[in-house]
């Protein structure tokens, strides 16, 4: 069936005040799936409103500042709903950066966001800030070379304002996104060759023994590095999560930076603007069409608010059950 946008959000809203979340974090965290559903991070969309209800029922409300300063701040989200304390976080960065040019802002809280994407494409979208987001988390993944989940899957957001849509990279440091595991094994399916391990440290497509062993980082011994470093930066210099030490409280960082901080901002997007077009016009090699990354995310979302947004069966069927009646 295909439901307008702005009649699914009002849903989902709905829902979630149902089961105890305010007006205004029910919008927030409706905005989150909306956002990752009509930008083809379904995996991130609809099928993470189960475990939002969750936590609106039981989450305790109230961020507590430890430490302050014109240009950084650490959080304690306090047990409140993940992308609430990361809205108010990236809000938090936001504004220390239209006043002093950049921020840093990092936040220790059970709950992340739902898609690293969502708070740096808002900041460029609505504010022409350059934004970065990084969250770690369980451990999940194995470094390169290793069978034993050490790493967080430590999604990564970055987005960088242009003359018209932002440029929003959006991607965890593994082959595979850990909710995409989780769903194929409710939905009995396999998942690819050579993105998870099992108890053995040999390569599954079974999703259960998937869940049972690690999941491993994309591109060789480089992903893995990259992961050590959002490991580093949102674990071990937050003094939480880190490895297998500290426990399991997931932690996120918030960086903005204004683009007038170097150059003239309209120069700066224009740069941008430049480089996508580039890209995008670039000669390219049999099989494939060059592309910015986030540009085919932003034709599906201008499709979603334009004709609505097509849902499969195992949607609705999540809707339904919190008496959506689709």
């Amino acid at each position: 069936m295909i439901i307008k946008t702005d009649l699914l959000h009002s849903i989902i809203e709905e829902i979630l005040r149902k089961n105890g979340a305010s007006s205004i974090n029910a919008s927030i965290v409706a905005d989150e799936i909306i956002f990752a559903q009509i930008r083809g991070k379904k995996s991130h969309g609809i099928p993470m409103l189960p475990s939002m209800v969750k936590r609106v029922q039981k989450t305790d409300e109230g961020i507590l500042v430890i430490k302050e300063s014109n240009q950084f701040a650490f959080i304690d989200g306090c047990n409140g709903i993940g992308p609430v304390v990361a809205k108010k976080a990236m809000d938090i960065s936001i504004n220390k950066t239209l006043e002093y040019g950049f921020s840093l802002v990092a936040v220790k809280n059970p709950s992340p966001f739902i898609t690293a994407g969502y708070p740096v494409w808002y900041a460029a979208k609505h504010h022409k800030l350059i934004a970065f987001d990084t969250s770690v988390a369980k451990s999940k993944v194995a470094p390169y070379g290793s069978s034993e989940a050490v790493f967080g899957t430590n999604p990564i957001g970055f987005a960088f304002p242009t003359d018209d849509y932002p440029i929003v990279i959006d991607m965890s440091t593994t082959n595979i996104a850990a909710a995409r595991i989780k769903q194929a094994a409710e939905q009995g399916i396999e998942i690819p060759n050579n993105v998870a391990i099992n108890n053995n440290g040999e390569f599954t497509t079974d999703p259960n023994e998937a869940l049972k062993g690690a999941l491993v980082t994309f591109g060789g011994y480089k992903g893995s590095a990259i992961s050590l470093i959002v490991e580093l930066m949102a674990g071990a210099f937050l003094d939480e999560k880190c490895g297998n030490a500290n426990g399991d409280i997931r932690t996120m960082l918030f960086f903005t930076i204004d683009p007038n901080l170097c150059a003239n901002a309209n120069k700066v997007l224009d740069n941008a603007t430049n480089l996508r077009n580039e890209i995008n016009s670039s000669t390219h090699i049999s099989g494939f069409i060059p592309r910015t990354p986030g540009d085919r995310a932003q034709r599906l979302m201008q499709d979603a608010l334009a004709n609505g947004i097509e849902l499969s069966e195992v949607e609705k069927a999540i809707m339904n059950k919190y008496g959506a009646n689709l």
